[in-house]
């Protein structure tokens, strides 16, 4: 039954049956590449190619292209070429002032090269202070960038030729070594970047060379780093709470009554973009009020002076408003040392120094829509005159337009 027909049908249902066995055969590589090949892995769309494996890419012998061969594994071998690397690493030292940043015999590169390649192709690189920042705060800041690809390590010590590695992220972290013969490993979270007794970070246990620098990659700026960064101090909460707090200060539904810059706020609920200045300002103003504990803080106004009890320029406000200190929506300054360091009218609540005596003053400047009568003089040289105005030069050699009906006497 299975010949019946004609040659011309009988061919096709071969071909049919051919194709199908193909595709149920497992390529196996040889025994001598088995290293060479990871176990099939869920890859991130967005960060690693569509492989069911990755082929780990080997140093050849007598080579140092680590450099090269851990950005290769840490996206595939479509990220760069030996000849880009090179082309990049002769622009760099054009501007580096002598510094060699590559041999071009070996495939040596400086992590500068490793750093602008990637750049170059489209992603962030955002290098960690280690000697700054411990590995349990940034670990976890840095895995709430929802494109974090993974890790490019500089392994060595003093004196000798650092060697470059890559942790790729994928749920879990993998390291993986261009040498022959190792094997990639998987690494605990709680081991990852760890200091040791004699003062070595080490990017796992099993590894005894000592880490000197680490740049976390993916495909948008890491702004959750930036204000841990920005933000740090020798007196912090666990790393559980100060996430929180970071995360917090990022919400803009929770802070739009009080954030100014809206319009990055508003781009940050669509999509992940660096911090400008303005933001970073209130977002670092936010979380300095959550890191403060209740202090007694000096109030001066006028020839009055008091203390009250609080953390925030929100109590500080409140506790004034209660006392009569301050009402309704007349407008007020804070100074401390003679500088302004608050207005009512914007938002930013940031004190220089919650330890220093505090000066509350009334902002008398016009307000918009308020009403004022004001009284002022002012005396030069007539320059023009107008059917409503007058254009008067003042001893400085600024020009005013006083308008006629404002104008009460006229002396020369």
């Amino acid at each position: 039954m299975r010949y019946a027909g004609n040659l011309k049908e009988i061919l096709r249902l071969e071909a049919l049956e051919r194709e199908k066995s193909n595709r149920n055969v497992n390529f196996e590589p040889k025994e001598d590449d088995k290293d060479d090949f990871e176990e099939e892995e869920d890859e991130v769309a967005q960060t690693f190619p569509k492989n069911s494996s990755m082929v780990i890419h080997r140093q050849d012998d007598g080579e140092l292209t680590c450099g090269m061969k851990c950005l290769q594994n840490m996206y595939g071998p479509h990220i760069v070429t030996r000849e880009e690397m090179d082309s990049t690493s002769k622009n760099i030292e054009k501007i580096s002032h002598g510094i060699q940043m590559y041999n071009p015999e070996l495939g040596f590169y400086a992590s500068e090269v490793l750093e602008t390649v990637l750049q170059v192709k489209g992603k962030c690189v955002q290098r960690i202070s280690l000697d700054k920042i411990t590995s349990e705060y940034f670990v976890p800041i840095i895995q709430l960038n929802t494109t974090f690809s993974g890790y490019i390590v500089a392994l060595g010590g003093a004196g000798i030729l650092k060697h470059y590695i890559c942790i790729r992220y994928n749920g879990q972290y993998k390291k993986i070594d261009s040498i022959r013969g190792v094997k990639p490993i998987i690494i605990p979270k709680e081991q990852l970047f760890v200091r040791h007794s004699n003062g070595e970070i080490r990017c796992c246990f099993e590894e005894q060379r000592p880490v000197v620098a680490v740049l976390a990659v993916g495909s948008s700026p890491f702004v959750e780093y930036t204000i841990l960064h920005e933000c740090w101090t020798d007196n912090l909460p666990t790393a559980e709470q100060f996430q929180s707090i970071i995360v917090d200060s990022l919400n803009y539904r929770k802070h739009r009554a009080s954030y100014i810059n809206k319009k990055w706020f508003q781009k940050w609920e669509r999509r992940r973009l660096k911090l400008d200045e303005t933001s970073m300002t209130m977002i670092r103003a936010y979380i300095e009020e959550q890191l403060q504990t209740e202090k007694n803080v000096i109030v001066r106004y006028d020839d009055r002076q008091t203390v009250i009890r609080c953390k925030t320029v929100n109590q500080l406000v409140k506790e004034l408003r209660a006392m009569q200190w301050i009402h309704g929506k007349t407008p007020f300054v804070f100074k401390q040392n003679g500088c302004q360091v608050y207005h009512s009218d914007m938002p930013i609540s940031k004190l220089l120094d919650w330890s220093l005596p505090i000066q509350l003053s009334i902002d008398d400047h016009p307000q918009i829509g308020g009403f004022y009568t004001i009284n002022c003089s002012l005396s030069g040289t007539c320059t023009d005159k107008k059917e409503h105005s007058y254009s008067v030069r003042d001893g400085d050699g600024n020009i005013h337009i006083v308008y006629k009906k404002t104008i009460e006497n006229i002396k020369q």
